[in-house]
């Protein structure tokens, strides 16, 4: 992303979703810039035990990942599970004026954290 869009923050929802710190801490310091600068809500949600590719669609298909450090510890399926579920819920807050359970600062999944919300 841009220096210049870090700088800014965005005027939309937002919704980083990630693994708990990134290798280089440069990473993790232009997420918190972005959302610290963001004018609407911004949530930082990490989940325990999850590494970049573990957000892709890459580890349903190759088991090897996680042993040459690419995937983490939790299963496949179930990271998919909560993917999807905060994706959803994320929108259907901000596009339906939705209440939802998973944002209501209640654990639903003991992986997830809220890191932070702007």
């Amino acid at each position: 992303m841009a220096d210049s869009t870090i700088e800014r923050g965005l005027e939309q929802p937002l919704l980083y979703m990630g693994r708990p710190a990134w290798p280089d801490s440069r990473n993790d310091a232009r997420i918190r810039s972005l959302l610290e600068n963001s004018s609407s809500p911004a949530y930082h949600l990490t989940l325990e035990g999850t590494h970049h590719f573990d957000y892709t669609d890459i580890p349903l298909f190759s088991p090897f990942l996680k042993y040459v450090g690419k995937s983490g510890e939790i299963p496949r399926r179930r990271v998919v599970e909560i993917v999807n579920r905060y994706t959803v819920e994320f929108f259907d807050i901000y596009l339906r004026d939705s209440e939802s359970e998973l944002f209501s600062g209640k654990p639903v999944y003991p992986e997830v954290r809220f890191a932070e919300v702007y």
